[in-house]
């Protein structure tokens, strides 16, 4: 089984990590997010790696409904969780590159522990 932990320094008010995306070159950040149901990435990071939109659907969120585009990736987390041919959405956020919905979270083990007032995050597989 393949883990990645996280520590926090005091008790964490969102849980980040940093992610990669196959045959793309760097090293982005991403948020975990149990109320999107799709993995995302921001509109200006999917223009800047040229990664090809293979769809479009509609996408429900807080503000309104928009067209969305979609995009296949090969989404890497830590050292060896491989997600293979994952449709991640485009979304309008500028604080992150990317958003870990629950289609990758589902897939796995994720704990939050906020222990002695410090957080530590771990998702297994």
């Amino acid at each position: 089984m393949d883990t990645i932990t996280k520590d926090y320094i005091g008790l964490a008010r969102e849980i980040k990590t940093n992610i990669k995306i196959r045959h793309c070159e760097g090293v982005f950040s991403a948020v975990w997010d149990t109320g999107s149901t799709s993995t995302a990435i921001s509109v200006a990071l999917a223009k800047k790696l040229g990664i090809k939109r293979i769809a479009e659907c509609i996408q429900h969120t807080v503000n309104r409904s928009r067209t969305a585009g979609i995009y296949m990736c090969d989404i890497i987390l830590g050292k060896g969780l491989v997600f293979n041919d994952i449709e991640i959405v485009d979304g309008n956020f500028h604080t992150d590159d990317f958003l870990i919905g629950m289609d990758i979270i589902a897939q796995g083990k994720f704990v939050i522990e906020n222990i002695d007032g410090s957080t530590t995050m771990s998702f297994s597989r």
